[in-house]
């Protein structure tokens, strides 16, 4: 039986509107969409190795001649439940197509009127990234204030990357920091100790086949069929770049760092290769209090990163038919905590925009992304050394950041597309 679709102006019933498409931009008819959340981070970090998470089917809806789709929400409380102590949504909207299979993640929240909304931080995040997998677009918000989603079948190959970051080698840590081992701490794909057996012939006779005969790609999660998450016993550590800075000759550096909940990392999916393929959205870990603090002296480049780890789920399917399980090829990283190390790698400056520099007098302190939220691309890997990078979101306080102390001449500074005090995290003292 199909479910009642709820009118985009009915209230106070909460709605998903949105396009399906395939990645020409062809419109995708008949499609039927299931909406699920999942778990809280918290509820997620207290789970034992080898727990199950399944998602919990909250509405469904269908795709009409355009692409365009309109989902019901069975039973708004069912949302209620699934907020996180920020009051915070995991969302899942998926679609088995002729094209391939639909998978979308983000955060909302459930406002007093009943009406769904993008959060603010995740949009912002999204909205950037030119390097953005395909079948993942950036949530908008509709003229009704309602979120409205851009989806796109996708199919992925076990061969797709995302191409490679080569990171300079460390110099010695300040004094005032907590260090870890080495330099970079991205482990390899193949050190896991619990990675589980993939059978190809397995995945290939349950994918599920479309109307048309088309067989679904058993490597595009679970083509179809049930899906959920195995967590591993692993837990894999990853240096998450926070800020750059460079002094010159007439200013001297400090960075500030305090762990809270308001970090967040994006979520990594790897694949039997152990390369990175896409992206699921930003994940917050648990909290650990923590402030990290250190200090560069004159004509010092530096990069400023963490140290988090994160927990690894497995992405498993089970047949809608026979019912029988396997491993989908698929490997979710997500945020577990700040591990309680830091350190810095050297940089290597931008050029500076005239129109972006400040000048600041003599003897002057300063704090960059003071009391902003920032969004740092490329902040960090999962899978193997050449998989790709993904993004950190931090909340600066009034206490935090980067900070700039000139000398008795006083520097000009100089902040990556834009002035140092709209919160970028990239700036420099500039002649």
């Amino acid at each position: 039986m199909t479910p009642t679709v709820a009118r985009a102006d009915e209230a106070p019933a909460p709605t998903l509107t949105g396009t399906l498409r395939t990645p020409e931009g062809k419109p995708i008819p008949d499609a039927v969409i299931t909406v699920s959340v999942e778990p809280t981070a918290d509820q997620m970090l207290a789970l034992p190795a080898g727990s199950e998470v399944h998602p919990t089917d909250v509405g469904w809806g269908y795709s009409w001649d355009d692409g365009s789709f309109s989902t019901w929400i069975a039973d708004p409380t069912t949302l209620v439940g699934a907020r996180d102590a920020d009051g915070l949504i995991s969302l899942v909207l998926t679609a088995p197509t002729d094209e391939g299979q639909v998978f979308y993640r983000s955060r909302v929240t459930l406002g007093d009127d009943g009406v769904l909304r993008p959060f603010a931080d995740d949009v912002a995040a999204d909205s950037d990234a030119a390097d953005r997998q395909a079948g993942l677009s950036a949530m908008a918000v509709a003229p009704n204030g309602r979120p409205a989603f851009d989806l796109v079948a996708t199919q992925v190959t076990p061969t797709e990357s995302r191409g490679t970051t080569t990171v300079a080698e460390g110099r010695d840590c300040p004094a005032t920091m907590i260090c870890a081992t080495g330099s970079v701490l991205n482990e390899s794909e193949s050190a896991r100790t619990d990675r589980p057996a993939y059978d190809a012939a397995v995945a290939a006779g349950n994918a599920q086949k479309s109307a048309s005969g088309k067989t679904f790609d058993p490597d595009v999660w679970c083509g179809g069929n049930h899906w959920y998450l195995k967590k591993s016993g692993d837990v894999s550590n990853r240096n998450v770049t926070m800020a750059d800075q460079s002094t010159g000759k007439h200013s001297t550096g400090t960075f500030e760092y305090k762990t809270t909940k308001n970090t967040s990392l994006e979520i990594g999916v790897t694949n039997r290769a152990g390369a990175l393929v896409t992206t699921l959205g930003m994940t917050k870990g648990t909290n650990v209090n923590a402030t990290i603090k250190g200090t560069i002296g004159k004509n010092v480049n530096a990069e400023w990163w963490v140290s988090y780890g994160l927990n690894m789920y497995d992405v498993m399917c089970q047949s809608n038919t026979t019912y029988k399980k396997w491993w989908s090829g698929y490997t979710q990283y997500r945020a577990k905590g700040f591990t309680g190390s830091s350190n810095r790698r050297t940089w290597t400056p931008f050029s500076c925009n005239s129109g972006y520099r400040n000048t600041i007098g003599p003897d002057m302190e300063i704090s960059v992304a003071k009391e902003k939220t920032t969004t740092r691309s490329g902040a960090f890997g999962v899978g193997n050394a050449t998989s790709g990078n993904l993004k950190a979101t931090q909340t600066w306080s009034s206490s935090v950041g980067i900070g700039y102390k000139s000398d008795g001449t006083g520097f000009d500074i100089c902040g990556y597309k834009g002035r140092w005090y709209t919160g970028v995290t990239k700036t420099r003292e500039v002649a």
